[in-house]
């Protein structure tokens, strides 16, 4: 790329290991409030952006996708051909009202035991904790930990510095370090 590659950060706190390594290799932009960026800001904000740096409770929406997917290299998928072509699915969303039973806890068991899926893995349940008896418990194809995932400021910095990284090499054309293909 001639010109240095321009990134909106979404959010004004994330590590600054990540965000100087942007600074180092493009031109950055960081959203500067301690609120979610409304779509309607996200929309105009992104107008001749390269990369976004989207992180927390913010969604993507397919608004956001449809009027910029053509500038940042990306393409709005509906949930159920998603789920078709994907080796690997991670659903990361906070308890809410709207998320709670998002993890049927009786179709996963069926579809573990069943080898429907080959493998799960939980950070959060419901209920918190599990029963010592539920079914999820003892199962040799499904992890459980105590809501602890990316609990550290240490994991927190390198997730940020990760996702920088990513975003300078697919940004210059390069193989991303931490790549994740759908």
């Amino acid at each position: 790329m001639a010109n240095r590659p321009k990134v909106l950060v979404c959010r004004p706190d994330f590590p600054e290991g990540g965000i100087k390594l942007l600074r180092d290799r493009c031109d950055v932009e960081i959203y500067n409030s301690e609120n979610e960026i409304p779509d309607e800001v996200l929309l105009k904000k992104m107008v001749g952006k390269d990369a976004l740096f989207v992180s927390g409770r913010k969604r993507i929406t397919k608004e956001v996708i449809e009027s910029a997917g053509d500038q940042l290299g990306a393409e709005y998928i509906d949930l159920d051909n998603l789920l078709r072509q994907s080796d690997f699915v991670i659903v990361a969303c906070p308890l809410t009202p709207e998320t709670e039973a998002i993890v049927d806890h009786e179709a996963l068991v069926h579809a573990l035991k069943n080898k429907i899926i080959a493998a799960a893995g939980l950070d959060v349940m419901d209920p918190e904790p599990l029963p010592i008896d539920h079914p999820l418990i003892g199962l040799d194809n499904c992890v459980l930990t105590p809501h602890i995932g990316s609990a550290t400021y240490g994991t927190r910095d390198v997730m940020c510095i990760i996702t920088a990284k990513n975003i300078i090499a697919a940004l210059h054309g390069e193989k991303m370090p931490a790549e994740y293909i759908l």
